[in-house]
């Protein structure tokens, strides 16, 4: 066991591939169902699938506006209306 786990130090890929496949499945369902027709693409189950040799990506720094857009963004799409007053 331990001259495979040299070989294979991360186990076998078929379970990973499997659990990215019932991932990239609810994913793709939610979005058939609650996405407006046309505006989303299917999500393959290879963008579930970690990339362990991949370097790590340096964390990007959030301006205050992007901040404000992204929760904008997830309050419109949860049905939240925009009370703020205009200037």
């Amino acid at each position: 066991m331990l001259a495979f786990d040299r070989l294979e130090p991360f186990g076998n890929v078929e379970p990973t591939y499997m659990a990215a496949t019932i991932c990239a499945i609810i994913v793709n369902s939610l979005q058939s169902m609650f996405a407006k027709k046309g505006s989303y693409k299917v999500i393959p189950p290879s963008k579930f699938i970690p990339e362990w040799s991949a370097e790590p990506e340096e964390p990007k720094e959030q301006t205050v506006d992007e901040q404000k857009a992204i929760l904008l963004s997830i309050a419109g799409a949860l049905g939240a209306k925009d009370n703020r007053r205009k200037k």
